[in-house]
């Protein structure tokens, strides 16, 4: 027993002794691992200078020089080179070289436009930077396979300013994966969180359109035309000005929708999985738009309206590209089907995005007198029937939408009292603009499953587009109200039955009776508050011009004075005021600074004028507060803000005064 327990406290002995041993040599292994490693490899520096001419250029030309004052030598495949940029468009970039000292095809780049940098490496056979040398000149050039341009305002690396060599510590160097030079740049940043999307859709209470919250608001935006048409698939003008510019310059202008007009034919083009290009796009005014399809430039489009405030409105401009000249919205290429299954896959592309308020059925159905082949407006269930294909595409779109305000044009011709559509001729017919004709709401109203999505629409121009009978003698805004515009279609307002949308309206201004018919049409909008998108953003409109001049920057400053007094001049969006948000943006009620007006703002006025508080969570909330005006904050202001949150009001004394 006794040697027995011997042995076993010998071995226990041993044992121990072994374990403590094993752990000192772990311990002088782990800490010789770290005193191995190498320390950072200083005296390397990038020596800098910018080869490119311009801001905005078809390519970044960062011209280095790697400098080795670190006392030993340094093999160029161990060194990498960070250059931090942000990048527009998706095109795929390259790296080539007008210059270096080692030779272009030692030299390659892995592009991080997600990280925010493009990186440069050097191959095996490089060579070896002496210590005390240089590389010599490297002259990089990144560019798209494209040639398309970059806007290098914001980029970290970039400074003109450097106009020769010298120390320049904004482009990186690491050796062996470390950091031996510069300061890296930041990341890029992240796309802001875009407001809730299903907060502000419309509706409608009689001939009023309200919001969410039953605020009464007007649609008064402008038409960019382009989509429809085969030589552009897209804004007509993206070669003379930027995109988010443009959209900006409207927002900013007053414009709070833009009806945006397009064919059956490319959004079935799209649900098939085709890659559609868009014409005309000059990466030099839009180089974020570099490789984007058209698709891609709508989808843009709609995510930049969010920013600045702005709705939009699908347009169904024609059933093929360039075919908005025909009557109906099938024709030999497309079929009733097929303008519905367009319709169908556009609307589920947006139905989650509030930012897409309103889709207009069909642009200006029309056709004079009798026969299959013209749009007419009646109780049939005719192919040609408007009225009743409205009805159709209209319950497809709600299916899948059920937020949509649904915008019916009208027709050209409607038959006179005693007449129908198999009858009626030049002298037995009511006339009017093409879509323009809604004398046939009277008889036969459109059906829908939701009334309160239905707005009227109808376009209005003047003696320039066609001498219609109203301008054939001196007339003046009464007797257009008299001859065309009741009868057509402003009864509907009159008689409480539905909105309405002017839809398009516009003209040049060189001979006198149209410039007098578009003064006359503004003041009647302006007076009866009419809901209208003006046609058009585009100069290049053949027969009306535009709101812009022929540059496509300059506004028509002239037509704008007319226009002005239609414009509501305030956002569709609840959270996001018309023009985006600006560091010297509020809300008139909101001294949270979240541009919302409820209880939580209510309570902390009550809070100020019982001098609980001094100051507001919002950096404008003082003058947010002075509601009634009068550069005071008081219970008067707490009392409208009150009235304001329980919707007994819906602007304050101070807005109105602003507006007058």
């Amino acid at each position: 027993m006794g040697q027995k327990h011997f042995k076993r406290s010998l071995l226990s002995v041993l044992t121990i002794s072994a374990l403590i041993i094993s752990c000192l040599f772990s311990f002088i292994f782990v800490n010789a691992d770290d005193t191995s490693e190498e320390p950072a490899l200083e005296g390397l520096s990038i020596h800098y200078m910018d080869g490119t001419l311009d801001v905005k250029y078809q390519s970044m030309r960062p011209y280095i020089i790697i400098h080795n004052n670190s006392g030993m030598d340094v093999d160029m495949a161990d060194l990498r080179v960070r250059y931090y940029y942000e990048k527009e468009g998706v095109t795929e970039e390259v790296l080539t070289c007008f210059y270096t000292a080692i030779g272009a095809d030692k030299i390659f780049a892995e592009f991080h436009p997600e990280l925010g940098y493009a990186e440069i490496g050097f191959t095996s056979d490089a060579g070896i930077i002496k210590s005390g040398g240089n590389s010599g000149q490297l002259q990089l050039v990144l560019k798209k396979i494209s040639n398309g341009y970059y806007d290098q305002s914001n980029d970290y690396s970039y400074d003109p300013s450097y106009t020769d060599y010298a120390e320049y510590d904004k482009i990186t160097l690491y050796y062996k994966g470390k950091l031996v030079w510069g300061k890296e740049g930041p990341p890029p940043p992240p796309e802001p969180t875009p407001p809730p999307n299903n907060d502000d859709w419309l509706h409608v209470e009689g001939n009023l359109i309200k919001d969410a919250q039953g605020n009464t608001v007007y649609l008064t935006g402008i038409n960019w035309f382009g989509f429809e048409t085969d030589g552009a698939n897209g804004f007509h003008g993206l070669n003379k000005c930027n995109l988010e510019d443009s959209l900006d310059l409207m927002a900013k202008l007053g414009f709070n929708i833009l009806r945006i007009p397009i064919s059956a034919e490319i959004i079935l083009q799209w649900k098939n999985g085709e890659r559609v290009e868009t014409s005309f796009v000059n990466t030099y005014e839009n180089p974020r738009l570099d490789g984007l399809s058209s698709l891609e430039i709508l989808d843009y489009t709609i995510n930049h309206m969010k920013k600045n405030g702005m709705k939009a409105m699908i347009d169904m401009h024609s059933s093929t590209k360039d075919s908005y000249q025909e009557n109906l919205w099938y024709n030999k290429d497309i079929t009733m089907e097929e303008f519905i299954e367009a319709w169908k896959w556009i609307v589920e592309r947006y139905k989650d995005d509030d930012t897409v308020i309103a889709v207009d059925l069909k642009n200006e159905p029309h056709g004079k007198y009798s026969g299959p082949n013209i749009a007419k407006w009646d109780d049939s269930n005719d192919p040609n029937n408007w009225k009743r294909a409205a009805e159709i595409i209209a319950e497809e779109i709600l299916a899948i939408n059920p937020n949509l305000l649904i915008v019916v044009e009208g027709v050209e011709a409607y038959p006179m009292e005693g007449y129908d559509y198999t009858n009626c001729g030049e002298f037995t017919t009511y006339c009017n603009w093409w879509g323009g004709n809604l004398r046939g709401v009277a008889d036969h109203p459109v059906v829908i499953s939701a009334p309160d999505k239905l707005v009227y629409s109808v376009h209005d121009y003047g003696p320039d587009i066609y001498m219609q009978p109203w301008f054939k003698k001196d007339f003046d805004i009464n007797t257009l109200y008299e001859e065309c515009w009741y009868p057509n279609w402003y009864y509907i307002v009159e008689q409480n039955i539905a909105p309405m949308l002017i839809g398009e309206w516009g003209g040049k201004l060189i001979n006198e009776n149209n410039r007098k018919w578009l003064e006359c049409l503004a003041t009647f909008i302006a007076e009866k508050k009419l809901h209208h998108t003006f046609w058009a953003f585009n100069p290049n409109s053949a027969d009306t011009g535009g709101l812009m001049l022929e540059d496509w920057k300059t506004v028509d400053e002239e037509k704008y004075a007319i226009i002005v007094p239609t414009l509501w001049k305030k956002g569709l969006d609840h959270v996001i005021p018309l023009g985006g948000i600006t560091e010297d943006t509020f809300k008139y009620g909101d001294v949270n600074g979240d541009f919302a007006v409820n209880s939580n703002d209510l309570t902390l006025i009550k809070r100020y004028v019982l001098k609980n508080i001094d100051e507001f969570p919002s950096p404008h909330g003082l003058k947010a507060a002075d509601v009634d005006g009068n550069e005071k904050i008081t219970s008067s202001d707490a009392a409208l803000v009150k009235r304001y949150v329980l919707r007994a009001i819906t602007s304050f004394p101070v807005e109105e005064n602003q507006n007058e």
